[in-house]
């Protein structure tokens, strides 16, 4: 994916620049900025790849660059982020840190409001804490660094991840790329509508999924009941598409790490199996994970339904009627 520039810092080698993007629109924006790197920094990347799975709602453009970093040099490295800041206003870049091939690394996400001092703060704390340290040591520094994320972050939630069942064939089936992009829209406006009425926050979208964070199993189950409660109003008044919308959910609870400022969350136990358990329903229906089922108040309309041997979770079905 990379070959070796004359402009990169002594120090530091790159081991690999990968860039990617994020629906139609983005793939010219992506050309463009491939030719910038090669021009600005002499880096030579291989060709953008596109990220199908992932497009959103049509005019929602998203550029991503994903840089594997390895150094000796604190200066180096300082320099070589110095060159590359001007870049996030352009794409959402991550750039992985390693001091050796056994390194782990550490990750930085630059982003278009991202302040250049701010990062350089970051990236000379690492270097504190990891110069002439030793294995242990360094290993204790870690841990810290994870305890203090997990008391920034971390907190007991429900996680609904709720899927468009056979998108491609809703998109396939319409040429038009402006009627498939407003429905889309249109459908994910509607989710967040009915996860803001049930004290809810959405986290994450992509063109078929997305996810939703809620303070209380109850809260989740109610949202997910209302959005197919309202599917058949949603695609007689909004979805302008051939075929209908269909939805399948799943809802899981416990810990998860969540950004609530930028509206993220990181994968993790809970989030792998709302994601899981949505893949598992069947179209127009939700199942639950065990978690969720036990901090329900009104547990009667649900049944359990089978052991997810992926997950290693039992769910619990919603009794239709």
């Amino acid at each position: 994916m990379y070959e070796k520039s004359r402009k990169i810092p002594d120090g530091i080698t790159i081991d690999s620049v990968r860039i990617a993007y994020r629906g139609d629109d983005a793939k010219e924006m992506a050309n463009d900025l491939r030719c910038e790197l090669l021009d600005q920094l002499g880096w030579r990347v291989g060709p953008p790849m596109d990220v199908p799975s992932e497009i959103p709602a049509l005019g929602i453009a998203a550029l991503f660059i994903e840089i594997i970093v390895t150094f000796v040099s604190e200066n180096a490295l300082k320099m070589l982020l110095s060159q590359i800041i001007s870049f996030a206003k352009r794409a959402k870049i991550m750039i992985i840190l390693k001091r050796d091939e056994h390194d782990s690394g550490r990750r930085i996400n630059l982003g278009s409001k991202t302040d250049q001092e701010q990062v350089l703060k970051i990236v000379d704390k690492y270097m504190e804490v990891s110069k002439n340290m030793s294995l242990a040591e360094l290993l204790e520094i870690m841990r810290k660094f994870d305890d203090e994320i997990r008391s920034l972050f971390q907190k007991a939630v429900t996680l609904l991840d709720i899927g468009v069942v056979s998108s491609e064939d809703l998109v396939g089936n319409e040429p038009d790329l402006m009627v498939s992009g407003y429905s889309f829209e249109q459908c994910h406006k509607y989710v967040e509508e009915k996860v803001a009425e049930a004290n809810g926050k959405v986290l994450t979208g992509t063109r078929d999924e997305i996810v939703a964070w809620f303070a209380s199993p109850s809260d989740a189950v109610n949202c997910a009941l209302d959005i197919f409660d309202g599917r058949d109003d949603f695609n007689e008044t909004r979805n302008i598409l051939k075929d209908p919308f269909q939805f399948r959910i799943g809802i899981s609870s416990g810990l998860a790490l969540i950004d609530e400022k930028n509206a993220e969350n990181f994968a993790g136990t809970t989030l792998n199996i709302a994601n899981h358990l949505q893949k598992e329903a069947e179209p127009g229906s939700f199942l639950i994970s065990e978690k969720t089922y036990e901090g329900l108040v009104q547990k009667d309309q649900f049944r359990k339904s089978k052991y997810i041997e992926r997950c290693k979770v039992l769910s619990y079905a919603f009794i239709q009627g």
